[in-house]
């Protein structure tokens, strides 16, 4: 990575445009860079944890986003049609950048039984008398 590339981008821009649910595509052209140098810039380990919490911050705008569209969409079928794929978007995009709040959520349910054997039963009394 060479440091004209990157001595364009402000962090500070980068972090607001990020939290505002714009696409990497979009901040890195108006930064003047290309995406890869713009990836390069936000992995730097002084930027990495801004960056993170900037992209958990961004999913609640993206998943209003998703609302928004859906509510703004107007009556033909087409546009509504169009609109619930955006709104999927954008809640899938949502899930990405904060699978904690809008990931799916996953119910684990462990129902274990079984039974022992004359053999194993017997063994166990003689492991418990010689403790």
């Amino acid at each position: 990575m060479s440091a004209n590339k990157t001595h364009k981008i402000d962090i500070e821009s980068v972090i607001k445009a990020l939290i505002e649910g714009l696409t990497y595509r979009k901040i890195a052209s108006i930064n003047g860079v290309s995406l890869s140098a713009l990836s390069d810039f936000l992995m730097q380990p002084e930027h990495s944890a801004r960056v993170r919490e900037a992209l958990l911050s961004s999913a609640n705008i993206i998943a209003d986003m998703a609302e928004e569209v859906l509510m703004e969409a107007p009556d033909s079928a087409i546009e509504i049609a169009r609109a619930r794929e955006l709104a999927q978007h954008y809640r899938w995009k949502a899930k990405c950048r904060n699978p904690k709040r809008y990931g799916d959520k996953l119910d684990i349910d462990a129902n274990i039984s079984g039974s022992l054997t004359w053999n194993e039963v017997k063994t166990y009394d003689t492991d418990k008398k010689t403790d």
